[in-house]
């Protein structure tokens, strides 16, 4: 299983740095056998480099999805400042709003039941 998470108004692609670095120090998700990568837009002719863009995050065909979601929602409730995020699988993304985060667990069972239900 593949899915991705973007941040919405990070122009620098510090919030994915963030959230990538997030992800691959939680114990859940490491146990879920979740590959997390960060995922570059190709380098503009104005930039010193290419921008983080994503985080892609693969699972394991028995990896567990929700102890990944989870911790996005985790990340997602300990930002300083109000932050939108997409997640997408496949043609199915749902958008979450930190001022909208209450309960990362249910951000998780948000962002499964949606994917879940395509």
């Amino acid at each position: 299983m593949e899915f991705e998470v973007r941040v919405e108004s990070d122009p620098t692609g510090a919030d994915i740095r963030s959230l990538a670095d997030w992800l691959a120090r939680d114990a859940d998700v490491r146990a879920a056998k979740a590959t997390v990568t960060v995922l570059e837009s190709e380098q503009r002719p104005d930039e010193m480099g290419p921008l983080a863009d994503a985080v892609q995050v693969l699972l394991e065909p028995d990896g567990v999805l929700v102890a990944v979601v989870t911790a996005v929602g985790v990340w997602l409730e300990s930002r300083g400042r109000r932050t939108r995020i997409r997640v997408r699988q496949g043609d199915t993304e749902v958008e979450i709003d930190s001022a909208d985060v209450d309960d990362p667990e249910a951000v998780a069972e948000s962002i499964l039941r949606e994917i879940q239900e395509k």
